[in-house]
């Protein structure tokens, strides 16, 4: 998976929730996982206390890397620590074989997304710890614009 380094704190501190330590434990080795249902095979993410299966049993998979913008919007009026990323594009993602996740999605300067289009997850490296991002899937990493300011690619 494709790693940007951006120098400074995540705008906004990890949760502390089930599941959450070991999901970034595998962003930081560059393998995050989900949970899947042993009984019907539903990918989740967060983990389920239960399936809507009403499977309890789950075994961790690695997230697919690839799958398709469902939905975005461009955020222009961010919230107090988000606010300087602003303007800012978030996505429903949904992987390929997995589940759909919503996540910031970044590319080019003056890129549009599209939904329906390609993209590729990757992970955005702060001082303080990962965060899993997307981004369109024939976007050139090496061109730090398309993180924002002080993103480093990286692999």
């Amino acid at each position: 998976m494709n790693r940007l380094r951006i120098p400074g704190l995540r705008p906004v501190a990890p949760l502390q929730a089930m599941g959450v330590a070991r999901f970034e434990a595998g962003l930081t080795s560059g393998a995050p996982q989900m949970q899947v249902c042993n009984a019907c095979g539903q990918a989740h993410f967060p983990p389920p206390c239960a399936c809507s299966c009403g499977g309890t049993s789950f075994r961790a998979e690695n997230l697919p890397t690839t799958g398709t913008l469902y939905a975005a919007t461009i955020i222009h009026a961010a919230p107090g620590a988000l606010a300087a990323l602003a303007p800012y594009v978030v996505g429903l993602i949904d992987l390929q074989d997995g589940p759909r996740l919503l996540l910031r999605v970044l590319g080019p300067q003056g890129w549009e997304p599209e939904c329906d289009s390609p993209v590729q997850l990757l992970i955005l490296d702060y001082d303080d710890g990962p965060v899993l991002a997307a981004c369109p899937e024939n976007i050139d990493l090496t061109d730090t614009t398309a993180a924002g300011q002080n993103a480093q690619a990286g692999t």
